[in-house]
């Protein structure tokens, strides 16, 4: 059995050996990461899970921005998920899946309308991920646009936008969750 909590700062070198292990050490080039270049994950949303005292899992989500078409406006509280990691030998044990569901739990309770991720469609779309909800949105450094999903927690906040996914602009309080 394992338990979930937010991350610790000793967490910290253990959460990036996972990734490492998850990811590889070339993941710091994928487009997700340049669009969490200079940010700084949701405290409330950095999660680990554990099993006997040993980081088994880890997910983040960060502030995302939207930089939309004239005329729409850009629902509040975008997140950014990811990344999503889980030790390779405590895989298909759940461990994703309920860092997924709490995390959004837990955004949704934070008043978040939204997640998006860059990520394999065959395995978000159990969660509710799906292209189709950011078709009008476009991440200019993913190559393969249909691994760019999104999940609503608000009903509508993401339908019918139209423009590019950004990095959160930090002097701007136009992406807060109100």
């Amino acid at each position: 059995m394992f338990t979930i909590n937010n991350h610790t700062h000793n967490d910290h070198k253990k959460i990036e050996h996972l990734l490492d292990l998850s990811f590889g050490t070339g993941r710091k080039g994928k487009s997700a990461y340049a669009l969490r270049k200079g940010q700084v994950a949701v405290p409330e949303l950095a999660l680990a899970a554990k099993q006997n005292d040993e980081l088994v899992g880890s997910i983040q989500f960060w502030p995302l921005g939207l930089s939309l078409t004239e005329g729409a406006v850009a629902p509040p509280g975008v997140l950014l998920l990811g990344p999503l990691a889980v030790h390779p030998e405590q895989q298909n044990m759940g461990i994703g899946q309920a860092l997924i569901d709490e995390g959004l739990q837990r955004a949704s309770a934070l008043n978040y309308a939204a997640a998006i991720l860059v990520g394999d469609p065959a395995y978000y779309c159990k969660f509710g991920f799906d292209h189709k909800c950011v078709a009008g949105l476009t991440l200019a450094a993913e190559a393969d646009q249909k691994r760019v999903q999104g999940r609503e927690l608000t009903p509508g906040s993401l339908s019918e936008l139209r423009g590019e996914i950004i990095s959160f602009p930090e002097d701007s309080d136009q992406n807060l969750k109100k």
